[in-house]
């Protein structure tokens, strides 16, 4: 399935029919609670970027936050089936997963944006991470394709 075809079917899933990659490939969804969700679409490698800001780490007790979090990445297990790292540019900490569009149907892509938010949730919720405001969290530019769901 395209990316395009997949989001359109996947939005008509969900009762949102404007959603839409914008012109930069991206587009972003804000679940009830605040938990931006991120879409950028790769199409030279067939697969879509879904990814969620877990905010700041701490400044005090790094280590030990940093600790739970490797802890929740091994094996993917603690992470919703996502990879926990950092992104050193704007000091963020990011729970990613890749979509194959190969092998994505609606409803795993579904799936899919509904583990990483619940991973989110509890792993901001282990390390005492507050949910990173909207105008901070991930992709800066959605333009017209920011829905909240």
């Amino acid at each position: 399935m395209n990316a395009p075809d997949l989001i359109a079917s996947f939005a008509q899933r969900i009762g949102l029919p404007e959603l839409q990659l914008g012109s930069e490939d991206t587009a972003r969804i804000v679940i009830d609670g605040g938990t931006a969700i991120d879409i950028e679409h790769d199409a030279p490698g067939r697969r879509l970027f879904v990814h969620t800001s877990l905010g700041e780490p701490p400044a005090e007790g790094r280590e030990a936050c940093y600790a739970r979090l490797l802890g929740a990445n091994l094996f993917m297990l603690g992470s919703g089936g996502g990879a926990i790292g950092l992104d050193s540019t704007c000091n963020e900490l990011v729970l990613s997963r890749v979509i194959d569009l190969d092998f994505a149907d609606p409803a795993s892509f579904e799936a899919a944006l509904d583990e990483l938010a619940c991973a989110a949730e509890g792993l901001r919720a282990q390390v005492g991470l507050a949910t990173p405001t909207t105008a901070s969290a991930g992709v800066a530019d959605v333009g017209q394709n920011f829905l909240r769901v």
